[in-house]
């Protein structure tokens, strides 16, 4: 994820979501260590969206969606879009689209070599 530092620059730092909280918004870590509570959710962003929409070419990482309320169910899945406030459009491998799903119901799939 990346977090906005300063709307009028377009400035996002790196971060990682801690927590969401049930009102969307996240406890995020920053890659020097430190804890920012409670960032809306639009001003939040996955990586992978920001660098393609930055036009810089650069691996996409994968998704999965959870689809299961205790979080033991994951199905791959794409990022289309992300909306300003913090929600994505989703594509399942079977080619249906979802939209506005709150990023918190995402995680990205670890890289194997």
């Amino acid at each position: 994820h990346e977090r906005l530092l300063d709307d009028v620059s377009n400035i996002w730092l790196p971060v990682s979501v801690r927590t969401w909280r049930p009102d969307g918004s996240a406890d995020v870590v920053y890659e020097d260590g430190t804890l920012e509570r409670e960032v809306p959710a639009d001003e939040l962003r996955l990586a992978a969206v920001a660098a393609v929409a930055d036009g810089l070419q650069v691996p996409v990482p994968l998704y999965e969606k959870c689809v299961d309320r205790k979080g033991d169910i994951w199905v791959p899945v794409q990022v289309l879009t992300q909306h300003p406030d913090g929600k994505v459009d989703l594509q399942h491998l079977d080619g249906v689209v979802e939209p506005s799903v709150p990023i918190a119901d995402l995680r990205v799939v670890p890289q194997t070599n």
